[in-house]
């Protein structure tokens, strides 16, 4: 009896592994879907239909880094090697992050090897939310995904 009883616990120990792996191997899925849906060409990126514009020759020697979040606001942290207009292009994420729906776009006037932090508001409590930053080099468009 006692050997059917930790062969019966190690089954049970082996099922809660594999469903582990199964829901980290979903939430990969789910991301790699969404990325394929993210498209870069000719200083354009294309997220989920939106055109966001890069820029080459704009590098982010700061950030972005994510500040303070809120029940309805963020707060975003970055710096460029020049003078420039950035975008900050916010997507409303679905709850598998698979698809995204452009909400809203605020713009950020920076000045070069300045530092500058701005807070966006009017974000949806309990919603997750992907955020592109446009007019800098294209692999440092997306700055990531965070719920409010």
């Amino acid at each position: 009896m006692g050997a059917e009883s930790s062969s019966l616990q190690a089954i049970e120990s082996l099922n809660d592994t594999l469903g582990d792996i199964e829901r980290k191997l979903g939430v990969i899925e789910d991301v790699h879907l969404h990325h394929e849906r993210t498209i870069c060409q000719d200083n354009m990126v294309l997220v989920s239909g939106k055109r966001i514009k890069s820029d080459p020759n704009t590098e982010l020697v700061v950030g972005p880094v994510l500040g303070l979040v809120t029940q309805d606001s963020v707060r975003i942290l970055l710096e460029t090697d020049n003078t420039t207009t950035l975008t900050v292009h916010f997507f409303l994420m679905d709850e598998l992050h698979t698809e995204a729906r452009f909400i809203c776009e605020d713009i950020m006037e920076v000045k070069a090897n300045v530092p500058i932090a701005k807070t966006f508001t009017k974000l949806k409590p309990q919603t997750h939310y992907a955020v592109y930053i446009g007019g800098c080099k294209g692999q440092h468009t997306l700055m990531g995904t965070w719920m409010v």
